[in-house]
This record gives C-alpha cells, sequence and structure tokens, in this order.
C-alpha cells in the first residue's frame, strides 16, 4: 500500500515501450511542460529510481511513482567538506551518491563512473585549504583509503596520507577498535537489540545476506538503540561492533525494519519485493561518528558531522514541523 501523498502507476503490456513524459502525460491529464517540470523537479522515479529525463522509454511491469519532495540530486565535489587535516591522516564528510574510491573496472563509462570519487575530491580539498587559488597544474597529493561507505550513505571517513599511516588506520578497523555510530529511519516499531549472523557474498539469490552455516559467512555484529519513534517509523542508532558490507542495511531488512529509501535489501529469500512507500529522499542512513587512534601519535580522535540537510528535512515532515526558511545548520 502506497502512502496518499505518493502517487503509484503501473506500465500496463499497452504501455510498453512509452515515453516516460508521455506515460505521465496521459496518466495524470498534465500538459508536456508541467510533466517536463515534475520531472526536472526530481520528484519521479522509475522501480525506485530517480528519474531525470522524461524521454526515458517504459516497459511493461514497470512502477512510476511521482512524490511530494524532490530527491536527492547527484552529488558534487563541493558537497564534499575536510574536517581533519595533518600531515598524516585527513577526515572527510561524504555526501550521499558518491562513492568511496575510483573502482577502474571493464564497467568504466557507466553514469556513476562519470561522478566525481571522494578519492579524488580530498586532494583537491587538502589543497584548496592551503591555496584558495587552486592551479590545476599542481600535482595532487596521494590519498590511501582506510576503509568504505556505501555510494548511497552519507558521513565521515577517514584517509591515510602516507602509506605506513593507511596500514594502522586499516589494522584498526580489521580490529574492530574504530568506533562507528550511524543514524537510519527504518520502517516499523524497531525496539532496541543487538543483531548477530554471518554474512555472506550471496545468501542463495545472488544478494549479500546472513547465512546458517558459518563457514560460508563473516561474524557481523550490529548493536541498535531506539532515538524516537515517528508515526510509523523508528529513527535508531547503530553501533558497528563489525564492519561488514552493507552490514547495518542487510540486519535491519532481516529484522523486519528495511530502512526508508531501501532499493537493494527489500525482500527477504524467495519472497515477493516490498517497495519502500516512505518518501525518503534517499537511503536514510548516515555515519555521524568516527572514532580512531592517530596512525602516529595514538591519540584517540572523535569526529561528528550532523544529520544532512535533506535527512533533516525529511524527518522534519514527518513529525509536522515547519521552518520559515533552510539554512545551512553548520553556520551557526
Amino acid at each position: 500500500m502506497s502512502r496518499p501523498d505518493i502517487e503509484v502507476y503501473h506500465v500496463a503490456e499497452l504501455d510498453h515501450r512509452k515515453l516516460l513524459g508521455q506515460f505521465l502525460h496521459e496518466q495524470r491529464n498534465e500538459s508536456w511542460h508541467q510533466i517536463r517540470r515534475l520531472v526536472e523537479a526530481r520528484r519521479v522515479q522509475l522501480n525506485g529510481n530517480l528519474i531525470e529525463d522524461d524521454q526515458k522509454r517504459i516497459n511493461k511491469g514497470d512502477v512510476v511513482r511521482v512524490v511530494p519532495h524532490s530527491q536527492a540530486r547527484p552529488p558534487k565535489e563541493s558537497d564534499c567538506r575536510l574536517q581533519y587535516l595533518d600531515e598524516f591522516c585527513a577526515v572527510i564528510e561524504k555526501p550521499a551518491g558518491m562513492t568511496s574510491i575510483r573502482e577502474h573496472s571493464d564497467n568504466a563509462g557507466q553514469k556513476h563512473d562519470k561522478l566525481p570519487t571522494v578519492d579524488e575530491v580530498l586532494p583537491k580539498l587538502m589543497l584548496n585549504g592551503l591555496d584558495k587559488h587552486f592551479d590545476r597544474r599542481v600535482k595532487l597529493p596521494k590519498v590511501f583509503a582506510a576503509h568504505r561507505l556505501d555510494r548511497d550513505t552519507s558521513g565521515l571517513m577517514v584517509f591515510g596520507l602516507t602509506q605506513v599511516a593507511q596500514q594502522h588506520l586499516v589494522a584498526q578497523f580489521r580490529r574492530h577498535s574504530t568506533r562507528r555510530r550511524y543514524t537510519a529511519l527504518v520502517h516499523g516499531d524497531c525496539p532496541p537489540q543487538t543483531i548477530e549472523s554471518y554474512l555472506a557474498e550471496d545468501r542463495g539469490d545472488g544478494l549479500r545476506g546472513s547465512v546458517t552455516d558459518r563457514e560460508k559467512g563473516e561474524r557481523a555484529v550490529t548493536h541498535v538503540r531506539l532515538i524516537e519513534r515517528i508515526k510509523d517509523f523508528t529513527l535508531i542508532d547503530c553501533r558497528l561492533e563489525t564492519g561488514r558490507t552493507h552490514q547495518i542495511r542487510i540486519h535491519l531488512s532481516e529484522a523486519g525494519h528495511m530502512l526508508c529509501g531501501e532499493k537493494l535489501y527489500h525482500r527477504p529469500l524467495g519472497q515477493p519485493v516490498t517497495l519502500d512507500d516512505s518518501g525518503a529522499p534517499r537511503l536514510f542512513l548516515h555515519a555521524r561518528s568516527l572514532g580512531f587512534a592517530h596512525p602516529v601519535t595514538g591519540e584517540e580522535m572523535d569526529f561528528e558531522m550532523p544529520l544532512p540537510d535533506d535527512l533533516q528535512e525529511f524527518l522534519d515532515r514527518l513529525k509536522g514541523i515547519r521552518k520559515s526558511k533552510s539554512r545551512d545548520r553548520r553556520s551557526t
């Protein structure tokens, strides 16, 4: 069942291969100009994905959604912020939609490969911090990732600026001695709990997930704490004891509390897909705090990043909070 403020259209056989704009024009009985503005405002989804081209072809069985508020736009370099920098390590605030590290593969040239990655943006931020008039002819410093965040997750990342510093940081992540907390909004009434399972690359249908055979998976532990219940959702704090790929998303989905904005882990093994109907602008998962020992001095360091504006504004709408005007919460 969809929420009343989200309009859902199912593509029938007679609409197969139509242009998205034409389909919406017929379904909504609105002018082409109105449909084009709707798409440009980032309010149209196709099978849960943001669509910015009204000329895209649709297929039988597709699901088109029109949401009441603009969805997250593709990230830009300026969306990254440098929170800490010395000669050995750097802490950066990663926006949602940006990949942590450039992967050079046979899929180069796809849409996501054209967007900047965090490891490409960080060196420019480092130089810009020293010289506001950045000269692109200057050789960029090298950075070495100590860990990753999912592309659709926002939050804090640390990079080593030497290979030795990176090795020290990576060792901490492997020992699970780093301190990481995430803020998430999930479907349903999610109680405080500790979720432990063994995660495998393939749970049986090509997706990562928990398996009963411990020999085939890696131990994963997520500690969940209640922050606030909001209508049909629960705002929670997740502390990682381990840090497996997609760990929080998988654990919460398997516990029956799928993340708002989830587009991958949205069905139990062998069960139909449960499409997200929360209206979230993107995956509601934010790595809000990060703690580690400095790779050279050993000093314990802790960093915090507030909830990004898009997620905070979505929360405010759920709570019925109205703001007179938007502002940058970091500017005060």
